[in-house]
């Protein structure tokens, strides 16, 4: 999964289903230009399609983001498997991206399908670039 143009951020989502219609997850991750993952998330969403759970997993990755210490990011751009492409605003944009550039959404959504907690982890905003700290290059 490659990071982010310098200056923005990147948030890729994931849904999965068993089946064409079953048990859902869904994922997000957000990350800086190093690759420091600032927001991820796992929850299951119950029974739904796979389209459903894309969208899902790109709706919750807006609001958690909205809420977050960077929703005043100039880029975020949104990342997924999902043939249905948005666009929201001049600074937000989605797009289409093959499965294995979006494999820790994909672990994250699979693992969503079966959790009986939801799983949210938020980087302190200090660790974030757009604070004023350097980067610090993790990978997961």
């Amino acid at each position: 999964m490659a990071a982010p143009h310098s200056g923005s951020l990147k948030f890729n989502t994931d849904g999965a289903v068993n089946g064409s219609f079953g048990e859902g997850g869904i994922s997000g991750c957000l990350r800086d230009e190093c690759s420091m993952s600032l927001i991820c998330f796992s929850k299951s969403v119950g029974r739904v399609d796979a389209t459903s759970a894309e969208i899902l997993a790109i709706l919750e990755g807006l609001s958690l983001l909205r809420s977050s210490g960077w929703n005043n990011s100039d880029v975020v751009v949104f990342k997924s498997d999902c043939k249905i492409v948005l666009r929201n605003g001049s600074s937000w944009c989605f797009s289409v991206v093959p499965r294995d550039c979006n494999s820790l959404a994909d672990r994250l959504a699979k693992k969503g399908i079966s959790r009986l907690k939801n799983y949210i982890e938020v980087a302190p905003a200090e660790f974030a670039r757009f604070s004023g700290v350097a980067c610090l290059l993790l990978s997961s």
